[in-house]
């Protein structure tokens, strides 16, 4: 199942109903190459917003972070969406990932799936804003 990525997550309080919430996520990150297809959504408080629409047993998400069969490499992913929360209740937005391989394999956010301490073991940052804009 999904998994809230710690970081990853912002509240906002509309000050208005009529008010839009932009949201911007930059993510980068890796699962185990070729065993971990690291599957990132979007969510409103417990609502997934802005993602595909789920179809038969493909899951909805906006990125996959999946370096194919490289240990030492990652991908990146970003979303911007438009949500209408249409009132003025606290509201948190966040990334959660899912390993769409079901393997129970170890997914990475903010580093690739070696992590070494060495001149390929890098280390990233992934990021969320969002910003009221009056309507």
């Amino acid at each position: 199942s999904f998994v809230d990525v710690t970081g990853l997550s912002v509240d906002i309080t509309p000050s208005s109903s009529s008010s839009k919430i932009l949201v911007k996520v930059f993510i980068i990150g890796s699962g185990r190459a070729g065993y971990a297809r690291c599957l990132a959504r979007l969510m409103r408080d417990s609502t997934p917003i802005g993602n595909s629409s789920d179809a038969g047993s493909r899951i909805a998400c906006f990125a996959q972070l999946y370096p194919s069969n490289d240990t030492w490499g990652v991908q990146e992913a970003g979303i911007e969406y438009l949500d209408s929360p249409s009132d003025t209740n606290s509201h948190t937005y966040k990334v959660q990932i899912i390993n769409g391989n079901s393997s129970g394999d170890v997914m990475c956010i903010n580093r690739n799936y070696d992590d070494s301490n060495s001149s390929s073991g890098h280390r990233y940052s992934s990021s969320i804003t969002v910003m009221e804009i009056a309507a």
